[in-house]
């Protein structure tokens, strides 16, 4: 089961901690040497702005997003929006980038709390904008306190997943890592 099954935690959207007061995040990396590696989703949003926020859902899918590519017959009509977007960098199916309004790369800071995470297009049209006032406040309220917990999972003979990592201490921004060890001693795993 997955660390939040095992946790009984049930899937939820709610902008609040998961367990125990705290917000729990399995992610899953191929070495437990290179946690940093692995992609994680930590939240998700509506946006605030931009085309998604005027014109609505279908219509910034139809705008920006790209045919199914899965080559089902039954899918035929459908739009995709996905991928991994990165600052300065064009997606190669929709044609969008990220671009961090109101924050100063040079200091590390948001220097103007109206901007956003912003996904703009190459004649640079906005077309989602996450504001800062609005995931911080959520950030804050459900990420207060988080951990962050590298996991494998191992397909064969039976699925089995494994979490942590052999070294256990206290990062500088306070994300932990968990060996695996410590929630088998406490009975969580």
């Amino acid at each position: 089961m997955t660390l939040e099954a095992e946790l009984d935690i049930l899937p939820n959207s709610r902008s609040e901690p998961d367990y125990l007061g705290y917000e729990v995040k399995q992610y899953s990396v191929s070495n437990f040497q290179r946690i940093n590696s692995g992609v994680l989703t930590l939240m998700t949003p509506e946006p605030t702005g931009g085309y998604y926020r005027t014109a609505g859902i279908e219509a910034f899918i139809r705008k920006f997003g790209y045919p199914d590519m899965t080559g089902a017959s039954d899918r035929t009509d459908r739009f995709n929006v996905g991928g991994i977007h990165k600052v300065g960098e064009y997606h190669r199916l929709t044609n969008l980038q990220i671009v961090l309004k109101g924050f100063d790369r040079a200091t590390g800071k948001i220097i103007d709390a109206t901007g956003g995470i912003t996904l703009m297009n190459r004649e640079g049209e906005e077309a989602a904008v996450w504001g800062y006032d609005a995931l911080m406040t959520k950030w804050n309220r459900k990420h207060n306190k988080a951990v962050y917990i590298p996991s494998q999972c191992v397909q064969l003979p039976e699925r089995k997943y494994w979490y942590g990592n052999p070294d256990t201490h206290r990062h500088r921004n306070g994300f932990y890592k968990v060996p695996a060890s410590y929630g088998r001693r406490q009975g969580i795993l």
